[in-house]
């Protein structure tokens, strides 16, 4: 669930991994919504986008129950403070693998019409997101790190404490998920110091 600069809830959704930051990563790269607005206006004066996780972990219906029941609690604009354009549980959540082989069968070879400005930004955004750190974060990096040399003992220690350990498969999703996060909470920080979003963020919202 996101919450607007005044504190109230403006959005109710539901997905896997990371997909609650992208809708943040989508505003600062420049969509053009409500939705976007609302998350660019409360960035520029709140510094940040809260957000929280009402549930974890659920089955896919039990999941599509809780944002139906959310989104109708709640109440969508012009009846309530939500900008969700859908009642919600819409969109195929923890499918069987043979729906999804069959839909991949289904549009195998088939191409979307895309016009070649579009496919042109497309391509410009994931170049943008592909841009490693900057020269000076490089060079920082490596000054903090240059001339470290770690001795033996230390590597010794530093095996011997790892050996044995071993992770559940939950714990290694939980693990794989907080850096899957991370790595793109730091993506999103990077695109709010760019000019470009900086100049987005300004606009006026809705």
């Amino acid at each position: 669930m996101l919450f607007d600069w005044k504190g109230a809830p403006f959005y109710v959704g539901m997905g896997r991994r990371d997909r609650w930051l992208h809708h943040e990563r989508k505003a600062l790269a420049g969509e053009t919504s409500l939705k976007a607005s609302v998350i660019r206006k409360t960035i520029r004066l709140l510094g940040e986008l809260p957000k929280v996780k009402v549930h974890e972990n659920l089955a896919g219906d039990v999941a599509c129950s809780y944002e139906v029941a959310l989104i109708a609690a709640l109440g969508r604009r012009p009846y309530g403070p939500l900008v969700n354009h859908t009642k919600g549980g819409d969109g195929l959540v923890d499918a069987a693998p043979e729906v999804y082989a069959k839909m991949h069968e289904a549009t195998r070879g088939k191409k979307r019409p895309c016009p070649p400005e579009t496919r042109a930004k497309i391509s410009a955004a994931h170049l943008r997101l592909k841009k490693s750190n900057s020269p000076e974060t490089r060079a920082k990096i490596g000054a903090a790190n240059r001339g470290k040399i770690r001795s033996a003992e230390f590597k010794a220690k530093v095996s011997a404490g790892m050996k044995g350990i071993v992770f559940s498969e939950s714990h290694k999703a939980n693990l794989a998920k907080a850096a899957q996060e991370r790595a793109l909470q730091k993506r999103i920080d990077r695109l709010r110091e760019k000019p470009r979003v900086q100049a987005i963020l300004k606009r006026d919202t809705r």
